[in-house]
């Protein structure tokens, strides 16, 4: 099984967030500051030690969490 979302459903999550984010007014650094807190959450929640995803010729993204 694939893990990774569909592109489409990407898009679709990134819109609903993008919406959010303006309806409170949030700057740049607090939208990244909220996004990097909702990863350690979600991976914490979920049992999951770490995260990593990597999409070339674009970026990298990393969770980890403290033991």
């Amino acid at each position: 099984m694939d893990n990774r979302i569909s592109e489409e459903d990407a898009q679709e999550l990134s819109s609903l967030i993008a919406e959010k984010c303006l309806e409170l007014n949030l700057e740049p650094e607090q939208i990244l500051d909220g996004l990097a807190r909702v990863l350690l959450g979600a991976t914490n929640d979920l049992n999951v030690e770490g995260f990593e995803l990597n999409i070339d010729g674009f970026g990298r993204c990393t969770v980890e969490l403290k033991e």
